[in-house]
């Protein structure tokens, strides 16, 4: 939208831009090398998390990624359309699957499709 388009619109139509950050960049603002990580974005944990699970330039440890899951799985508005990337990603680095109760041991993949929640606990974390 350029600048004279929007000068012909009512004002209600036109919004403030949204300033985005990636994961990366989060990260790297961060002092420690190890970060914990809860992920509530309703539904765009895909968007936040894949690129960055499936790269080999991770720049932070993150031993435990806790996020819902139950909108991931039902692809919420169309935001994770590629879930079986971000599975991927998170197994190729390491991450094993877990119900709220990581106490319980990992879940297989099949029964985390109904898991509200879901914490992924990388292998070499230390235990809860």
């Amino acid at each position: 939208l350029s600048k004279e388009e929007a000068m012909k619109k009512p004002k209600k139509e036109i919004l403030k831009p949204v300033l985005s950050v990636t994961l990366q960049q989060v990260l790297m603002a961060i002092p420690s090398d190890i970060v914990v990580f809860k992920l509530d974005v309703e539904g765009s944990e895909c968007k936040v998390l894949t690129d960055y699970v499936n790269s080999d330039k991770k720049v932070k440890y993150i031993p435990y990624i806790y996020m819902e899951w139950v909108h991931i799985q039902n692809n919420l508005n169309g935001m994770c359309p590629e879930l079986d990337k971000l599975v991927q990603g998170l197994t190729k680095s390491g991450y094993i699957a877990h119900g709220y109760d990581a106490k319980k041991g990992p879940v297989k993949l099949a029964s985390v499709a109904g898991a509200i929640d879901v914490l992924w606990i990388h292998k070499d974390a230390r235990p809860l």
